[in-house]
């Protein structure tokens, strides 16, 4: 019986190693994302705690110099939550990208999966009907020589 030879299994062994790629393309921008959000989360933290420092306790006066240094740095922290969620934004599109990159790189492999198989099942079925084919000729060859000696 012959073996069976799938004469795109280079290209199967491609596809499934862009796949692999693909899917660590999307951990990296995922695990960038998870960054970019955990620095938006202490950014906003910050510019909670700050707005609340800017309002001196009860019976406390904030010297001007210094009222003016809290203020800045508010705006500061304000101005780099702003860019942060710019920037959050971008990577959250750079996965998106990715996942559609990955989506349509295992749906290339699934595709000639899915012709492999078939091609398998069809030279399973070839391969099922030749070794048939040779019992009976084997069983029909037996009957004959039974004959033979018989007669």
């Amino acid at each position: 019986m012959r073996k069976f030879d799938f004469r795109l299994e280079r290209l199967l062994r491609l596809r499934n190693h862009l796949e692999r790629l693909g899917r660590i393309e999307l951990l990296q921008e995922e695990g960038r994302l998870a960054e970019w959000v955990d620095g938006k989360e202490f950014l906003e933290q910050e510019l909670s705690d700050t707005s609340q420092s800017l309002a001196p306790k009860r019976g406390a006066r904030w010297k001007g110099r210094e009222q003016g240094e809290r203020v800045h740095y508010y705006e500061r922290v304000e101005s780099l939550l702003s860019a942060t969620r710019q920037e959050l934004e971008k990577q959250e599109e750079k996965v998106s990208e990715s996942r559609k990159r990955l989506v349509e790189r295992s749906r290339n492999k699934r595709t000639v999966e899915a012709l492999k198989e078939r091609q398998w099942e069809t030279w399973r079925q070839e391969a099922e009907r030749e070794e048939l084919a040779e019992l009976d000729e084997i069983g029909q060859r037996k009957r004959e020589w039974g004959s033979e000696r018989g007669s």
